[in-house]
């Protein structure tokens, strides 16, 4: 659904918990707007609405909305979306946003408001291709992703490093076989502005030879940090024991590197990549036609995630779903356990798509793709615990239904059909996720169904929660009046779940709902037990 209206419903449940975010909006390039914030629509349905255009294309005023109305709209739904990202941004998480000439420099300012100035990292450069468009004047062949981290005091708790390149693993040799592997040795020596005395000492070198600092530098330590290195073998003399000493740093211990600015699609792909990813995952189908590639938001995972802390990784803008077959991916390469949450809106499928026959909308696209790529990691790995499954929600208004009416707009009829204050098409777990959400429950947490007594019970995490409600599907209701809902109480409360919720309509009468009342608070006290 709209991802506006998901990311509202997203805030109880995930407000501040959220590792990292990426997001790939429209690119405001005057294509169709899709998003109806009662302000957006293509540049070309406006001009021809407002008489500047006609049908034929042939301009009849000079285009000046371009530059000025089409920012504000394209910031307008930028904004509402931002400022909820915000909230469910973790305090040590990040967000990227992908973006092009067209809009960086707005898309900049606005960030700078919704995050804070202070929160800007970087406009990392992405070369998405290796060569220009012939047909342009100058061909871009990059993007930007700007990156924002939640809290400006502590960006590297946010931003980690990177994976050595295969260039500088290469550079680690370990020439005098020390046990603890391949190193690399680094300069001992410091500038001598902000150097102490104790910087300034003689070195005995192995050869015999006395030496001090250079002229015009310092040693980069004291001399018994030095010592205890040398004792510990990781000052390195040369060859020959006769050279200034240097630092060992084995690859072993090495941390990684740090993230550069300019990311280039050798090392995190390319358009083309991405396109033919989905296309072969999809049997020569081209589904998408400007897909992102998987190696860009691996780099996002690994700079951003860590494997086994339960990160949550969310793209509201989630187009093809390559954010999420990364994650699904890096999980089953490191055996992580990081979440995703994607949301895509309803967006019809390019009439002139190869999938637009199978699948109406980008959002089924979608669906299918990640359904392919469990398959995939299914029949590669062996997965074990490895949790590569997903659920499925659709934005939809509130299970209850609306008794808001005056008295003189009630009739017998009308009171008849307020019996029941759920919507006659709404399943359990229709009901179950809308009590998560209210509750500020995760919508990831195991559930398990079971009949008790004749009702319908969800069990979440082992009595997180447990709503107990009678069959809604395919039921007759009048049977339900014969179910004891007092006998299925007294079961659930001898698990002493955490929360419990009943349906109102599924009380026989007053003295069964007080009687289910009590049964808890002599059985389970410290349950919270609630009603709708």
């Amino acid at each position: 659904g709209d991802n506006l209206h998901a990311l509202k419903a997203l805030v109880p449940s995930f407000s501040g918990k959220v590792k990292v975010i990426y997001i790939d909006p429209p690119y405001n390039t005057g294509n169709d707007f899709v998003y109806e914030d009662d302000f957006a629509e293509s540049t070309l349905a406006y001009l021809e609405r407002s008489g500047q255009q006609l049908d034929s294309g042939e301009c009849l005023v000079a285009n000046q909305e371009a530059n000025g109305r089409f920012h504000s709209d394209w910031l307008s739904m930028m904004y509402s979306r931002l400022k909820l990202a915000r909230t469910l941004l973790a305090p040590d998480g990040a967000i990227f946003v992908s973006i092009d000439d067209h809009e960086r420099d707005s898309l900049k300012q606005l960030m700078d408001e919704v995050f804070g100035a202070r929160c800007f990292v970087s406009a990392v450069i992405w070369r998405k291709k290796a060569s220009p468009d012939a047909r342009s004047t100058i061909g871009a062949v990059h993007d930007y992703l700007l990156c924002y981290v939640r809290d400006a005091e502590q960006p590297k708790a946010a931003i980690g490093k990177m994976a050595l390149s295969d260039a500088r693993v290469a550079a680690y040799t370990n020439p005098d076989d020390d046990p603890r592997g391949p190193w690399a040795s680094v300069d001992m020596t410091g500038m001598t502005g902000r150097a102490t005395k104790d910087q300034y000492f003689e070195v005995t070198l192995p050869s015999g030879r006395v030496i001090r600092p250079p002229e015009g530098r310092s040693w980069g330590l004291v001399e018994r940090t030095f010592q205890e290195l040398r004792n510990d073998n990781r000052i390195w003399f040369g060859r020959d024991g006769n050279n200034v000493p240097r630092i060992k740093r084995f690859l072993a211990e090495a941390e990684g590197q740090t993230v550069p600015s300019y990311w280039d699609f050798s090392e995190v792909g390319s358009n083309e990549e991405a396109t033919t990813e989905v296309t072969n995952l999809f049997e020569g189908l081209r589904a998408f036609d400007t897909p992102k590639p998987v190696r860009l938001m691996r780099r996002l995972l690994e700079i951003a995630t860590r494997p086994s802390s339960h990160d949550i990784v969310l793209d509201f803008f989630a187009g093809s779903a390559s954010m999420a077959e990364a994650v699904m991916r890096a999980n089953g390469d490191d055996g992580g356990n990081r979440r995703y949450v994607i949301v895509q809106i309803a967006e019809a499928t390019n009439p002139r798509s190869d999938a637009a026959p199978m699948y109406k909308t980008v959002a089924a696209i979608s669906r299918a793709r990640l359904e392919r790529v469990r398959q995939q990691i299914a029949e590669q790995l062996s997965t074990g615990s490895l949790d590569i499954g997903f659920r499925a929600f659709r934005i939809d208004s509130t299970n209850m239904v609306d008794v808001r009416a005056s008295s003189d707009e009630l009739g017998q009829s009308e009171l008849d059909g307020l019996i029941s204050s759920v919507k006659p098409d709404r399943t359990g777990e229709d009901l179950l996720f809308q009590v998560l959400l209210d509750w500020g429950l995760e919508l990831t947490m195991p559930i398990k169904k079971e009949t008790l007594d004749g009702f319908e019970v969800y069990d979440v995490e082992e009595g997180a929660l447990i709503l107990c409600t009678r069959p809604r599907e395919g039921h007759d209701s009048s049977l339900s009046l014969s179910l004891s809902l007092s006998r299925a109480a007294a079961a659930i409360a001898e698990r002493h779940p955490l929360r419990v919720v009943f349906l109102d309509e599924d009380f026989a009468d007053d003295a069964e709902r007080i009687n289910v009342g009590q049964v808890f608070s002599e059985r389970s006290p410290h349950t919270e037990v609630k009603t709708i």
